[in-house]
């Protein structure tokens, strides 16, 4: 209901400055199903990534390598493909956390973390080269650092309100 409400306001509103809002809309599609284009190859090399190290064992290996950090944190193992998708990729992600509630159950602390993740964190590393590459910046300078900074603390407390609130 809400969207349709919305809806309605955009195109009242759109009506009173006199804009061409069915053209507005089809602008903005077209150039939206460009940036869908162009970001598909490097959305289908992070999961195929994500692939290569599961089928290889590697990312196995990394999850009982860092099982030790991991248990001290009291985090489980499972989550580590996750948090290594999500600073680049938002489809990435989602399919990651498919995969793990397909596997661990929609209950299980793997499953709630990541999605408390999903929800409270952003693909940090994806926006800072659309936006930085849109504007055609060469150098971020502190941008990369304090993102993934602001992330790291976003799914810090993402993780304490789960298990402590």
């Amino acid at each position: 209901m809400i969207a349709v409400i919305l809806a309605a306001f955009v195109v009242l509103a759109g009506a009173l400055r006199r804009v061409d809002v069915y053209s507005a809309f089809a602008e903005g599609a077209q150039e939206g199903l460009k940036t869908a284009f162009q970001v598909m190859p490097y959305l289908c090399a992070a999961l195929l990534l994500i692939a290569f190290l599961r089928g290889s064992g590697v990312l196995s290996w990394a999850q009982d390598a860092l099982e030790p950090l991991f248990s001290r944190l009291d985090l489980p193992k499972e989550l580590l493909p996750f948090l290594l998708i999500r600073p680049v990729s938002g489809s990435g992600s989602l399919s990651v956390l498919k995969d793990m509630i397909d596997r661990l159950g929609v209950d299980s602390d793997a499953a709630l973390m990541a999605a408390a993740l999903m929800g409270s964190s952003e693909t940090t590393l994806y926006v800072l080269s659309l936006y930085l590459g849109s504007v055609k910046m060469r150098s971020g300078r502190y941008c990369v650092a304090v993102s993934l900074i602001s992330a790291i603390f976003g799914a810090v407390f993402a993780i304490i309100s789960l298990k402590y609130l």
